[in-house]
C-alpha cells in the first residue's frame, strides 16, 4: 500500500505545474465570454486536451519507462527479475514512442488539411518573461 502511495504522490506531484494553471483553458478570448458559441467550447475542449491530458500521459509514460529502466539496472543478477523488467522497459518505450509519433502526425495532419498551427508543448511562461507567475 505504501508503494502504491508513494508511485501516486510521485506522479501528482510531477504533474501539479499543469493542475496550477488549469484556468487558462476555459473559455475563449475570441468572444471575451465564457462559452460564446460551439467553436469556443471545440476549442477550449481540443486546449485542455492537447494541453494538459497528452502531456500529463507522456509525463506519465516517461516516469513508467524510467522506473521499469531503474528496477532493470537494479536486478541485473537476477535474470528472471531482469527479463521481467526488460518487457516492461522495451514495452514503455514502445508506448512512449507510439504516443509521440501519433501526436505528431496529428499535429502535421491538422496543419495541413485546416491550416492551422499545430499545438506544440512548451512551458508557461509569465508576462515579466520568468517561468513562474509574477
Amino acid at each position: 500500500m505504501k508503494r502504491i502511495l508513494l508511485k501516486i504522490g510521485i506522479i501528482t506531484s510531477g504533474a501539479l505545474p499543469y493542475f496550477v494553471h488549469a484556468q487558462n483553458y476555459i473559455g475563449s478570448t475570441t468572444t471575451g465570454t465564457a462559452w460564446g458559441s460551439i467553436k469556443d467550447i471545440v476549442e477550449a475542449i481540443g486546449k485542455f486536451i492537447n494541453g494538459t491530458i497528452m502531456p500529463l500521459l507522456v509525463i506519465t509514460a516517461l516516469m513508467y519507462f524510467f522506473w521499469n529502466l531503474i528496477h532493470f539496472i537494479r536486478n541485473m543478477s537476477n535474470e528472471k527479475e531482469r527479463e521481467g523488467f526488460r518487457k516492461y522497459t522495451v514495452n514503455s518505450l514502445l508506448g512512449l514512442f507510439i504516443m509521440l509519433s501519433l501526436w505528431g502526425i496529428i499535429a502535421i495532419g491538422t496543419q495541413t488539411f485546416f491550416n492551422t498551427q499545430p499545438i506544440v508543448p512548451q512551458l508557461r511562461t509569465s508576462p515579466n518573461g520568468g517561468t513562474t507567475p509574477p
